[in-house]
């Protein structure tokens, strides 16, 4: 199991990633985590706001997964969450991206990957 977190604020322009800056259990950080081999549930929630519309997507293997495209349509802060499953062959990265038009401002992130048993 890898838990990432990035707490503190950052502000992901479109086409950029999400950065976790702590490890809460497991042993990789960064702007994403690879998957080994195996089924995968993946895990990511946040605070989110902007001035317009936001949106995140989680992609695996630099592809997106239209499952877990979160949208926020207010400017306050919301909270935004997506849950799936995937199948991995080797190593695969997992990043979440900002897939909107506009920058998002992301507070109290986290990514958790637990590998099927």
């Amino acid at each position: 199991m890898i838990l990432l977190t990035a707490i503190a604020e950052q502000v992901v322009a479109p086409g950029a990633p999400v950065v976790f800056d702590a490890e809460l259990i497991g042993r990789r950080r960064g702007r994403g985590v690879c998957l080994g081999g195996g089924t995968h549930l993946i895990h990511f929630g946040a605070n989110v706001a902007g001035t317009v519309p936001v949106e995140l997507t989680v992609y695996v293997g630099g592809e997106p997964l239209s499952e877990t495209v979160m949208t926020s349509n207010v400017a306050t802060e919301q909270n935004v969450s997506a849950t799936t499953a995937v199948k991995a062959c080797g190593c695969e990265r997992v990043t979440v991206v900002n897939t909107g038009a506009a920058d998002v401002t992301v507070t109290n992130a986290r990514l958790l990957i637990d590998r099927d048993r």
